[in-house]
């Protein structure tokens, strides 16, 4: 089984005057008649999950709240962010499913799937295709990461260098390392070597 970890933060200041500080892009219907965060939900249909946690703000915690009933999830765990860094806040998603995994008696690590809400996916198949192939990764211990192939050189973003093949899968490779939003002729030239996403 699946934990997804849903990443819900964000201060509203991107999409102002649409979004602002106590309704940030999150929680707004972008994309038809679903919010950002109802779509991640969505993308889960499918797949072997447990309940959701998500990470929020103090205060969002309702609104993301009745966003999961509206979708009716009714056994969720929500967790607050004090502090808007990414890294502690998995970090006590993590530390929570594993305690969560003791209460109940299970055998093993929990897998945590984290998703950002900010990402629009029209076509969830591949991702699910992808999470398949990752799993036995995954279980036996590896920190995988899903990367897209660039279509255009974007300096506001991150970068992965893949490095060598992961065992016999041809669609599973290590990480060389990560480039943090290059400037554009770099950026162009990653996308032309083929080995960044």
């Amino acid at each position: 089984m699946i934990t997804p970890v849903i990443h819900s933060v964000g201060s509203g200041t991107r999409l102002w005057p649409l979004s602002w500080r106590l309704n940030p892009k999150q929680f707004l219907k972008l994309f038809g008649d679903r919010t950002m965060l109802q779509h991640t939900l969505d993308r889960l249909k499918g797949l072997p999950c447990d309940c959701p946690m998500v990470i929020c703000n103090e205060e969002h915690r309702f609104v993301a709240g009745e966003q999961l009933l509206e979708m009716e999830v009714k056994d969720f765990s929500i967790i607050l962010e004090s502090t808007p860094k990414t890294a502690p806040a998995i970090a006590l998603a993590t530390i929570h499913a594993a305690a969560q995994e003791s209460c109940e008696g299970k055998d093993g690590d929990p897998i945590l799937l984290v998703l950002p809400v900010d990402h629009m996916i029209a076509d969830a198949e591949p991702l699910h295709k992808s999470m398949t192939e990752a799993f036995p990764a995954a279980r036996n211990g590896r920190l995988v990461i899903f990367g897209i192939v660039p279509e255009r050189p974007e300096i506001g973003y991150g970068y992965i260098k893949r490095g060598e093949k992961h065992e016999n899968n041809s669609d599973i490779y290590a990480v060389a390392s990560f480039r943090e939003k290059p400037e554009e002729e770099t950026a162009r030239e990653y996308i032309k070597s083929g080995k960044y996403y």
